[in-house]
């Protein structure tokens, strides 16, 4: 690497501070405008999602997202604590602040630093993604563009294309919904999962079935994600004829752990709590049932719910294949392992093939016709990395055919 080379390298405590900032900042403009419950509503608001996760879960599917809570109430303890010790738990006569004031700011507070945190990943993957500065501040900003979403006067032109084709419905509430803390969770998880599974060194049986159960524990199609991905990661990157055997059985592995934390699960709902007043199932037949309506009126809207999907994908592809042409435009030092751009690429494919799948599960769980700009936003942000990527792949390809 030479020293004009190395002086762009995105590393260094500068440009890691300035990484940080602009991460800040713009996490900062991400809950302000899409996370309304945090900002603009009492705190009751922003602590009851998470606390009726946070204990052990008495229903499904609260028990799949317990692990996104757990994060969350570990940093509110914490800030509890540090407010006991420090002795400002009483009333502030100056401020005129009650104890309980003061503790659903903390509560306010830990939210925030909740999001920041399951968020960081993304800084992180996009210094691994590129090898100059300028190409890392684009990745990072890419993400977010995509995560605060567009202006229907986006959709207007791409509409009326469509529409010469055939009669496309228009709709325009795709981010009218604001995000709920598990949204952020599952975008930093996908990214956790870029920068494990884009190591050169393949994922073993204790990598599967680990990242299956965190994923599971944080969001109930999150461990599905991770099992497929670590399949495709290692079948498609793997040389030799056999190398399919060892992905399915690494993807049985982590499914058995999967099915089995899935019935200790059950077990103890029951010895919980036996039956929830609430409404909530306890059983799988019960969460199942309770969707049954769900799912007729997919079936009924499903002309409209594949048009929406084909809507909020194209500007994800679109603007992912313009960052790739741009990346491979400004991020021409060479990488250090040769294989690292295939394994990227392939990596960002194989999450996103992987959430592709449980969108389809989810049609038989899930309400696609309000709020699918915020229940696939994961997938749309791996979605538009996932493009990127790849054509800076094929292009970087084709440039070293033209070269030999």
């Amino acid at each position: 690497m030479t020293g004009a080379e190395n002086r762009d390298h995105p590393g260094g405590i500068r440009f890691g501070l300035l990484l940080a900032l602009v991460f800040v900042l713009l996490a900062g403009l991400l809950i302000t405008s899409r996370d309304a419950y945090l900002i603009h509503i009492d705190a009751t608001w922003v602590t009851t999602p998470y606390n009726r996760f946070a204990y052990f879960c008495d229903d499904i599917p609260a028990c799949l997202r317990i692990g996104s809570s757990w994060s969350w109430k570990l940093i509110a303890e914490l800030m509890n604590s540090g407010i006991h010790i420090l002795g400002i738990s009483t009333t502030d006569g100056a401020t005129g602040l009650t104890a309980s004031d003061i503790r659903d700011n903390a509560e306010r507070v830990a939210a925030v630093l909740h999001r920041l945190l399951v968020l960081a990943p993304v800084p992180v993957a996009a210094v691994l993604i590129t090898r100059t500065k300028t190409a890392a501040i684009l990745i990072l900003s890419l993400a977010f563009a995509v995560m605060l979403g567009w202006s229907p006067l986006l959709y207007r032109p791409l509409i009326d294309f469509y529409n010469l084709f055939a009669n496309w419905p228009r709709n325009y509430w795709d981010f009218s919904f604001a995000l709920q803390f598990y949204d952020f969770v599952s975008v930093g998880f996908l990214f956790c999962l870029l920068i494990r599974l884009s190591r050169p060194q393949p994922p073993g049986y204790a990598d599967a079935i680990l990242l299956v159960l965190i994923g599971q524990l944080l969001f109930e199609n999150l461990g599905i994600v991770a099992g497929i991905a670590v399949a495709l990661r290692y079948g498609l990157l793997s040389a030799g004829p056999a190398r399919w055997k060892p992905a399915l059985c690494r993807l049985a592995a982590s499914a058995a752990a999967s099915v089995m934390l899935l019935g200790v699960m059950l077990a103890l709902i029951q010895a919980n709590k036996g039956a929830d007043p609430t409404g909530h199932a306890v059983t799988l037949s019960a969460y199942f049932d309770s969707y049954r309506e769900l799912v007729a009126e997919n079936i009924r809207s499903l002309p409209i719910i594949i048009a929406n999907f084909i809507n909020l994908m194209t500007l994800p592809l679109v603007i992912g294949w313009l960052a790739g042409l741009l990346l491979s435009r400004i991020d021409r030092t060479p990488a250090d392992d040769p294989r690292q751009p295939d394994r990227l690429a392939v990596t960002a494919l194989s999450i996103s093939a992987g959430f592709a799948v449980t969108i389809c599960i989810g049609f038989f769980v899930n309400s696609y016709q309000s709020e699918t700009g915020r229940q696939i936003l994961p997938f749309l942000t791996m979605l538009t990395i996932t493009s990127c990527l790849t054509l800076r792949w094929l292009l970087a390809r084709r440039s070293r055919r033209q070269s030999a």
